[in-house]
């Protein structure tokens, strides 16, 4: 008796509860997941041209944004740390005040302390060390995914008001100055 589907739907939901990031694939697997559609082979096709390579499943749990956000960001700044590019601020405006950050005050506190030692490195395989301890925990420990997650969303939070002040007049600065931001590549 077949069971439609359901003990792999099962096994998969498991593996993705223990997972929340999938490794890096090459984009070409993800065209070929989508082959039935022309337009998604297209877009991922433009992906390709614009120097994309890799992609990364991330867990549809309703915090995919974020998590898929936060991973991008630690991992581009173990990258350009690695290479001896250090940025200055990691984030524009500053890191958020602890006490948003309740009973993960403690792993916010580790997040901080991790990223601050990646910009102290002098590149290569020291970067490279503290990038990987920082991408393994953030994948095998629930707290540290949910405070990268919460950090995100605090950070959304603080350029959306911040942005309505602004647009009101009554804030004549911002923080979040596209000038400032710099694309990494």
């Amino acid at each position: 008796m077949s069971d439609y589907g359901l003990a792999k739907a099962l096994r998969r939901a498991q593996e993705d509860l223990r997972y929340p990031l999938g490794p890096a694939q090459p984009l070409g697997d993800m065209a070929h997941d989508f082959a039935h559609s022309q337009h998604h082979v297209r877009k991922i096709g433009e992906l390709a041209h614009m120097g994309f390579r890799d992609v990364r499943r991330v867990r549809g749990d309703g915090n995919c944004f974020y998590r898929a956000v936060g991973f991008a960001w630690l991992e581009a700044l173990a990258a350009l740390a690695a290479v001896g590019r250090l940025l200055a601020e990691p984030l524009p405006g500053g890191w958020p005040d602890e006490t948003g950050f309740g009973a993960l005050a403690g792993e916010y506190f580790d997040l901080r302390q991790a990223v601050r030692r990646l910009l102290r490195t002098t590149g290569g395989n020291e970067a490279l060390e503290v990038g990987a301890h920082l991408l393994a925990r953030l994948l095998s420990d629930v707290k540290f995914d949910l405070c990268v997650i919460v950090l995100l969303r605090r950070l959304v939070a603080s350029f959306v008001e911040e942005e309505r002040l602004w647009l009101s007049g009554r804030s004549r600065s911002r923080h979040w100055d596209s000038a400032s931001m710099e694309p990494i590549r």
